[in-house]
C-alpha cells in the first residue's frame, strides 16, 4: 500500500468532520448560486493529496487534502489565541486570483491558508478551480520544507446563458460571455523539523500552482476513492444518479506559479524526555521523547523485536483528559542495528498547562500488497465495485448509497491484507507547565 490510498481515506474522513461554520468559502459559493441546481455547484475533491493520518493505520510522510480547520484542534487553538499571522496578499494570473490569507509556524509545523477565485465560462458545466498540491515552501536559507498534509475545497458551476429565438431575431449590442464565479479554499502544512536551531522568525516563499479542470461531476460524499493494488490512492468522481463513481476529465489548464513572500514568528517546542519502555508480544518499544508546540505534539518511538527489513507502522492514539487523537503524520528516524525508530504526530493543542496524557500503540502493521483480483473480491464483499488498470492503479466505479463511511470500508479491506503485531503498548506523558 502506498501513500495515495491513505490520501483517499483521509479525504473521506476530513469531509465528514468539516463543521458548517468553518467552510466559509463553500458557504459563499452556495449563496452565489442558490437558485441553481445542486448538481451545478459542488465541492470538488482533488487528486494528489498524498497523505498520512494513521486512520488507515499507516504512518506516511506526504500531504493530505482536508480543510485546515477540519478536526485540527491544534490550529483551532492557535487561531483562537490569535497566534496566526494575517497575510492578505493577492496575486492574479490569467484571470485566476490566489489570496494568501494567513500563516502560522512552530517547531513542529508551518501552516498556510489561502483561497482561489476564477470566473469560469458559464457554458462549461461543471467546472473547477483547484490548487495543485503540494505547493513549495522555502526559507531564506534555501531549505524546502516537506509537506506533511494539506487540503481544500472548491466549488464548480455550470449552465450557460443564451437567448430565445425571438430574442435572437432582434438586433442586440455585443455582450460579455456569461461566466460563473468559482471559489476554492486550501490549506497546507509543512514539516518544520528540517529547520536548524531555534530561529525566532522565518522568512518564507510559497509557490502555488493552480489547475483549471472541466467535466467534473459529483460522487458519493462529494468525492470518489481510487488507488493502486499496492495500496495507492488518488481520486475519481462519479454520477450521483446511479450512486456510483467514475473517473474525472483531465486538467484543462495550469496557471502559475503564484509566489508569495512573507515572514512569521516561530513558536518553540517544549521537549519532554521519557525513556519509558514497554514489552508486548516480544516487541520492546520505547517512548524516547515528546515535542510539544501550541498546534501539535510529536512523539519519537523506537522498537526492536520486529523484522527490520520491513516498514512497521505504529497504529496509535494520544489521549488527554477529555479527548482522544489518532496519529496523523509519521516519518522514519535514525535507528541502530535492528532497532527501528520513527516520529508520529498528533493534532493535540498544548496551552502550557500541566497534564497527564496517555499514548497507546494498538498494533504495528506492515501494509499488504494484494493482487488486483484479491482487491476486487475484498471490496465486492461490501458491494463496492472497482476497476484496476494494468499499472495497478484502481478506482471505485460503484459505491452503494448504503455505505455511510467509505473510508472505514477501505481501512477494513486493507487491514485484511496487512501483517500485524498486536499490542497494546501504553505510555504516560507528563505534560509540564511552561
Amino acid at each position: 500500500m502506498d501513500d495515495r490510498l491513505i490520501t483517499s481515506l483521509l479525504r473521506e474522513i476530513a469531509e465528514q468532520e468539516i463543521p458548517d461554520d468553518m467552510n466559509s468559502l463553500w458557504n459563499r459559493i452556495k449563496e452565489k448560486h442558490q437558485s441553481r441546481s445542486d448538481r451545478l455547484v459542488r465541492r470538488i475533491s482533488r487528486l494528489g493529496w498524498v497523505a498520512m493520518i494513521l486512520t488507515l493505520s499507516l504512518v506516511v510522510s506526504a500531504g493530505v487534502y482536508a480543510f485546515v480547520n477540519s478536526g485540527d484542534e491544534g490550529l483551532i487553538q492557535v487561531q483562537e489565541q490569535n497566534l496566526i499571522t494575517p497575510i492578505g496578499q493577492s496575486i492574479t494570473i490569467d484571470g485566476v486570483t490566489v489570496t494568501l490569507d494567513w500563516a502560522y509556524a512552530d517547531a513542529n509545523r508551518v501552516a498556510v491558508q489561502y483561497h482561489l477565485a476564477f470566473d469560469a465560462p458559464a457554458d462549461v458545466a461543471p467546472y473547477a478551480v483547484m490548487p495543485r498540491l503540494p505547493s513549495r515552501l522555502i526559507d531564506d536559507q534555501g531549505r524546502e520544507l516537506p509537506m506533511m498534509f494539506g487540503g481544500g475545497g472548491g466549488g464548480g458551476g455550470g449552465g450557460g446563458g443564451g437567448s430565445s429565438d425571438d430574442e435572437a431575431a432582434e438586433p442586440a449590442e455585443p455582450t460579455a460571455v456569461p461566466t460563473i464565479s468559482l471559489l476554492a479554499d486550501a490549506s497546507e502544512n509543512f514539516d518544520a523539523s528540517v529547520l536548524e536551531g531555534s530561529p525566532e522568525s522565518l522568512n518564507l516563499t510559497l509557490d502555488v500552482m493552480v489547475d483549471l479542470q472541466t467535466g467534473l461531476v459529483s460522487s458519493v460524499g462529494d468525492m470518489a476513492i481510487s488507488g493502486s493494488t499496492g495500496g495507492g490512492g488518488g481520486g475519481g468522481v462519479g454520477d450521483e444518479e446511479d450512486g456510483g463513481n467514475n473517473l474525472p476529465a483531465g486538467v484543462g489548464k495550469s496557471v502559475g506559479p503564484f509566489v508569495f513572500e512573507f515572514s512569521l514568528p516561530l513558536f518553540p517546542a517544549v521537549t519532554v524526555a521519557s525513556g519509558e519502555t514497554v514489552e508486548v508480544n516480544g516487541v520492546t518499544m520505547t517512548l524516547e521523547e515528546v515535542l510539544l508546540t501550541p498546534s501539535m505534539a510529536k512523539v519519537a518511538l523506537c522498537y526492536e523485536g520486529v523484522d527490520p527489513s520491513q516498514v512497521w507502522n505504529p497504529v496509535s492514539t494520544l489521549s488527554t483528559a477529555d479527548q482522544q487523537f489518532r496519529a496523523m503524520v509519521g516519518s522514519p528516524l535514525p535507528g541502530e542495528g535492528d532497532r527501528l525508530c520513527r516520529d508520529v504526530s498528533f493534532l493535540v493543542p498544548y496551552d502550557g498547562s500541566p497534564a497527564e496524557w496517555t499514548l497507546t500503540v494498538d498494533r504495528l502493521e506492515v501494509p499488504g500488497q494484494p493482487a488486483p483480483e484479491q482487491l476486487k473480491a475484498a471490496f465486492a464483499e461490501y458491494g463496492v465495485e472497482i476497476a484496476v488498470e494494468s499499472d495497478g492503479q484502481w478506482w471505485a466505479t460503484y459505491v452503494p448509497d448504503t455505505i455511510d463511511d467509505f473510508g472505514l470500508v477501505i481501512e477494513e479491506v486493507m487491514f485484511s491484507f496487512a501483517e500485524v503485531i498486536e499490542g497494546p503498548w501504553d505510555f504516560t506523558v507528563e505534560v509540564p507547565l511552561s
